[in-house]
């Protein structure tokens, strides 16, 4: 009885179980061990995944080779249509025909006619690129390309490699004692280096302006633009107002230090120049409107006086607009590389 149910079991099995890749026995073994949850999980998942193969049809697979033998035996035969009906117009044949008018296509003479008839086809056509190519190249099937020639090119090419990376090197070693003749600058806390090196930079700065003014105007006023910018970004900040925590520490140290006093004086006379309106164009429009008014005999006999007084007044507001125009730009242009140690000039 229990052989017999024993039997049913493994009928049962091989007929559910699914198709296993390089079984063996010793596979069957080990199925023993680990956890049997876990193998049976493996085994539905495989019975479950695989599908089982169609029966083998010969007859089908016959037709099929038959069919696909049949497609190249009679593509091969049609490459035979033209030299027979070229054979059967000729009035004389010599026999044996050395006929080369029809070559397989997986043939390697026929590769090797094929890539001949190609070049000389390019070699007719001399106007076109590639037809100069093959003349330059093939001189009566010889290679004229000189292997020293080659060599030659391979050298070149080496040389102007070496020469860049050399250039990269050197601009690379430039640029690290750049900066790290900026970084042991800066750790300089003597005040009166930073305070000369500042003024330094200062008159670098100004005769590089001058000479930008005089020689090229257009970069002149990109950069007043840039510098205009910067105040900008200065006013909104709002750094130089006095109720700042920057402000604030500066005047906590102006208690003890006579260099932070003057900084701090520097900050609110800064903050004055900054809060101040213009109204030079406001006044001087409603001086314009006060002379239209008066009577025309006033203007008759006032008016010289009037015009040179006006002038006078215009020039020189004019000329202290400009000088506190200037020297707004030049403190905030300053600003940006007063403790870096460099100035940016773009």
């Amino acid at each position: 009885m229990e052989v017999s149910s024993l039997q049913n079991g493994m009928t049962n099995f091989q007929s559910n179980a699914p198709p296993v890749v390089d079984a063996n026995v010793w596979g069957l073994i080990g199925l023993k061990k680990g956890n049997k949850r876990k193998q049976q999980k493996a085994l539905n998942n495989l019975r479950r995944d695989t599908k089982v193969l169609d029966l083998v049809d010969d007859i089908h697979n016959e037709k099929q080779k038959r069919r696909i033998a049949f497609r190249g035996v009679k593509r091969q035969l049609t490459l035979w249509k033209g030299p027979v009906l070229k054979n059967r117009l000729a009035d004389q044949l010599i026999f044996p025909l050395n006929d080369t008018a029809v070559t397989l296509a997986n043939s390697e003479e026929s590769e090797f006619l094929r890539s001949k008839e190609h070049i000389r086809a390019s070699k007719i056509e001399s106007g076109s690129l590639q037809g100069k190519l093959y003349n330059a190249i093939y001189h009566n099937g010889v290679d004229i390309i000189k292997p020293s020639l080659q060599d030659k090119v391979c050298t070149e090419v080496r040389k102007k490699l070496l020469e860049k990376l050399e250039q990269r090197e050197k601009e690379r070693f430039l640029l690290t004692r750049f900066a790290a003749k900026n970084k042991r600058q800066n750790k300089i806390k003597s005040k009166s280096f930073h305070r000369h090196q500042k003024n330094r930079l200062l008159k670098e700065y100004e005769k590089e302006m001058e000479s930008m003014r005089k020689n090229d105007p257009r970069a002149f006023a990109e950069h007043i633009m840039k510098a205009e910018l910067n105040r900008v970004k200065e006013r909104a900040s709002l750094r130089h107002r006095g109720g700042s925590k920057f402000s604030r520490l500066q005047k906590l140290r102006a208690k003890y230090d006579a260099e932070a006093r003057n900084a701090v004086s520097d900050m609110h006379e800064r903050s004055r120049e900054l809060t101040k309106k213009n109204n030079l164009d406001d006044s001087s429009e409603s001086e314009d409107s006060t002379v239209d008014v008066t009577s025309e005999s006033e203007s008759d006999s006032d008016g010289s006086l009037f015009a040179g007084s006006n002038s006078a007044e215009s020039e020189s507001e004019e000329l202290s607009r400009k000088r506190f125009w200037w020297y707004s730009v030049r403190f905030i242009s300053l600003k940006d590389f007063g403790t870096s140690g460099t100035v940016d000039f773009g």
